[in-house]
């Protein structure tokens, strides 16, 4: 175990990998403790400020809006350039009146954008209005009774804020909260005239609120807390208990001074006459903190895991190509020099595979030129026992044989011995290793007559060929050996009864340059395994020298020591179909290397 653990740490995957972790794995878990440390003091005090601005600038809405329709009420008299409102206000059945204050009116409504109605009443009940959205031009009720507005209470001519109430109680479809700003008119003799009402809607300031009120919420309340409105729905109309809760005013620097209560307000008052409230509850802060702190540290664990998956990527593709190496060279190291290490993407390990294909391709020139040579050598010990054979004395006894024959009237024998003599005199001919195609036809034809002898027949060779390729120079015995294999493998003698079988031999030119020989007969044929071992036999250098098709992979290994790469053998068969060996021989290369010989 300790051993496996040493090649572990020793191996490249194993250091990149650590280098991973290391650089990135470690910095990222360090600045994730420190973060969680100090997210949660530092987020409370933002989440605080946040809500602080918020409250401080919707209390400056309020107060300026506010502000703004009391000072335009307390101005209307200038508004009436020609006369006193408190005059239109007690002619306001006349055309004349009520055109000058419908201006007025008009006026007032523009002043401020949380201006919902501007209503003028006289003390006779008559009245007029204007609308920003002119929702209410009809089904209104009569004023006067409404009972909504006591302006009994308006008891001087300043503009005086009237509490939250619901502007469909004088105004039928309205559907807004409302609070009224009313001012009273007198006339010369100080006897009452009417008012000007102006309904400011406080939907203006709700839509500013938050929505989330989980970890606070927003409200105006009056001197005795009672809640006009807020974005927490369940405290409107309702008194706000401020007991045993601190507050702090608007202006508190929460970022040096972080309370340490569970809960407090924010407090800010609007014109001396009602007051704004943020309620802050820490505990529900904090939950949304957790949330954002599991948030990120599930970012942190992604990004771990990321990186981990990223360190294992990349670090199999650094030593993904390594391992290709390392692989082919074990095939090298077996002896396999036919295969080429494929290009890699990355330069240093290319230029590595680039030196080991040259390494090989040296090898198996190297290689070549040593098998070439012992070829040579044996064709040397070949043609010494050739020498030994006094082919004179072979042929002066074949002679005897055949004359003995026809004496004896056995015309047989006799055929077969000029025909074994023919053959003789062919293998042990030293002249060239090239002859014409002829001559190989004549060769297999000799040998086919001792087939046909032995089979009775069962057995027949066709030879098709034009004539204009018959003196086209070919290498030396190459059909007789195929002709053997397909009796040999291809005819089935347990067959009964005896079937015939056909042999075809198809010679053609492909091309101009190259000659196509067809050997295919319609014995047996093989399945598909013992098929692909031939196929190894006749193209692997080292193939199973124990096969019995040694003959055909001879003419293979004689036909690529001559023409090389450009030679091309391939073998069909299938079972009860038959065989078919084809053979694609270059004659350019075959006339050079007759030419040679000569």
């Amino acid at each position: 175990m300790r051993q496996k653990l040493k090649l572990l740490s020793r191996s490249f995957s194993f250091k990149i990998m650590f280098s991973y972790w290391l650089i990135g794995l470690v910095p990222i878990l360090l600045i994730s403790v420190i973060i969680f440390r100090y997210i949660t003091v530092f987020i409370q005090i933002r989440s605080i400020e946040a809500l602080q601005e918020t409250h401080n600038r919707v209390d400056e809405v309020i107060s300026s809006n506010i502000t703004a329709v009391t000072t335009a009420l307390d101005s209307a008299q200038n508004y009436n350039l020609s006369g006193r409102l408190d005059v239109l206000l007690s002619t306001m059945t006349e055309p004349d009146s009520m055109n000058r204050l419908s201006v007025v009116m008009n006026i007032l409504l523009q002043s401020s954008m949380s201006i919902e109605n501007v209503i003028a009443i006289n003390n006779e009940g008559d009245w007029m209005h204007a609308s920003r959205y002119k929702k209410y031009r009809s089904g209104y009720y009569d004023f006067e009774n409404a009972g909504i507005i006591d302006r009994s209470q308006v008891t001087d001519t300043q503009a005086t804020v009237l509490p939250r109430h619901h502007s469909q109680d004088y105004f039928s479809n309205a559907s807004v909260y409302v609070i009224s700003t009313v001012k009273n008119f007198t006339d010369s003799d100080g006897n009452y005239a009417g008012s000007i009402i102006i309904d400011i809607n406080l939907s203006y300031f709700q839509d500013m609120l938050p929505s989330n009120e989980d970890s606070g919420y927003f409200a105006m309340v009056d001197d005795e807390n009672y809640c006009i409105f807020s974005n927490d729905i369940w405290n409107v109309d309702k008194y706000i208990s401020m007991d045993n809760i601190v507050s702090y005013p608007v202006t508190f620097d929460f970022t040096n001074n972080l309370p340490g209560d569970s809960s407090f307000f924010i407090e800010s008052d609007i014109n001396g006459t009602w007051k704004t409230l943020t309620y802050i509850d820490k505990d529900a802060l904090s939950m949304e903190i957790n949330v954002m702190r599991d948030t990120f540290l599930l970012v942190t664990v992604l990004i771990t895991i990321a990186l981990l998956l990223l360190s294992l990527v990349y670090t199999y593709q650094l030593t993904a190509p390594v391992n290709r190496i390392i692989a082919q060279m074990k095939k090298i190291q077996k002896g396999n020099l036919d295969i080429s290490l494929k290009e890699e993407k990355v330069t240093e390990f290319s230029q590595i595979v680039s030196g080991i294909n040259e390494m090989i391709e040296k090898l198996k020139i190297h290689i070549d030129q040593t098998y070439h040579a012992h070829i040579k050598q044996k064709e040397a010990e070949l043609n010494v026992l050739k020498m030994q054979i006094n082919p004179h004395v072979l042929h002066n006894m074949l002679e005897i044989i055949n004359m003995t024959a026809i004496e004896q009237d056995d015309y047989k024998v006799s055929s077969m011995v000029v025909s074994l003599g023919s053959q003789f005199q062919y293998m042990l001919s030293n002249d060239s290793d090239f002859v014409p195609l002829r001559k190989e036809i004549e060769i297999v034809s000799h040998y086919f007559l001792f087939v046909q002898m032995r089979y009775n027949d069962k057995i027949r060779l066709n030879i098709k060929v034009e004539e204009s390729l018959k003196e086209l120079l070919v290498t030396k015995f190459i059909l007789q050996p195929l002709v053997e294999n397909a009796v040999k493998h291809g005819y089935d003698n347990s067959a009964f009864p005896p079937q015939n079988m056909n042999i075809n031999i198809n010679i053609m030119l492909f091309g101009e340059n190259d000659l196509i020989i067809d050997v295919m007969d319609n014995g047996k044929g093989m399945d598909k395994e013992k098929l692909a071992v031939l196929r190894k036999h006749i193209n692997d250098a080292h193939g199973n020298e124990k096969m019995n098709s040694i003959g055909l992979r001879n003419v293979c290994e004689r036909l690529r020591f001559f023409y090389g790469a450009r030679f091309s053998a391939e073998i069909n068969s299938f079972p009860g179909l038959g065989t078919k060996v084809h053979l694609k021989i270059p004659l350019r290369e075959a006339n050079k290397y007759a030419d040679n010989q000569d």
